[in-house]
Parts: C-alpha cells; structure tokens; sequence
C-alpha cells in the first residue's frame, strides 16, 4: 500500500470511529466532487450538521445515502 493510501486510510478510518467526518473526507471515500456533494446536502439527501464554521456528516448519515444509492440496472 502507498504511504498517501495508508495514511488517508488511518483518516477515514479515525472519522468511523468518531462518527463524523468532513465533507473532504466523504468525498475522498465515496470518490465524488465537493460540488455535487453539496449539490446533495442542499437537495435533502445526504444529512450534514454543522460545527462552527466546518460542515460534518455523520458516518450513519453517509451510510443511509449510500443505501439509498439506485442500483445499476442489468444490460
């Protein structure tokens, strides 16, 4: 595993054991942008709370949106 991977595991891992993590770290594990990851949050489906100025998702709420993703249809 690269030193970057590693260490970026052992922050992602760290926001699963606090149960919140930043909006950088959601998009860094699901693999999307910061604008459509806003583009969510502004829609209503994906939960975040803020914590002065920094905007958190809870590790419960990003699970409940990747549940809720639509699966890719056969074909």
């Amino acid at each position: 595993m690269r030193e970057g991977a590693r260490i970026m595991s052992g922050i992602l891992d760290g926001a699963d054991q606090l149960g919140a993590m930043t909006v950088r770290q959601f998009c860094d594990r699901y693999r999307i942008g910061h604008t459509l990851t806003y583009e969510l949050i502004k829609r209503g489906e994906l939960r975040a709370m803020k914590c002065g100025s920094r905007t958190l998702i809870l590790a419960r709420d990003a699970r409940a949106w990747e549940r809720a993703l639509p699966a890719l249809a056969a074909g």
